[in-house]
């Protein structure tokens, strides 16, 4: 049994280290989450077998095409933090 949990043990911290990976990589000082963030985690996922319920993975996949087509669109707009803006006003408007 001992092998069998050393094995998962290893598993576990060479997914840690990719995570880390691809946080540093993505989400360092000055930095924002974007469409590349969300298809380096897909990659993850994918590399070490796991699996997201298929509703988050199409929100994901939509964010990341919203996000590119409006990076064309309107290079200057930043998704994510506009939903950020509107999360915070809807949480003022319902309190």
């Amino acid at each position: 049994m001992g092998g069998v949990e050393h094995q998962r043990q290893r598993r576990v911290a060479r997914l840690d280290a990719a995570l880390d990976r691809l946080l540093d990589r993505h989400l360092a000082p000055g930095a924002s989450p974007d469409a590349e963030l969300f298809g380096a985690f897909l990659g993850v996922m994918r590399e070490f077998g796991l699996a997201l319920e298929p509703v988050v993975y199409g929100a994901l996949r939509a964010v990341a095409t919203l996000q590119a087509t409006l990076g064309v669109l309107a290079p200057d707009l930043d998704v994510l933090a506009e939903v950020d803006r509107l999360k915070g006003e809807a949480q003022w408007k319902h309190r």
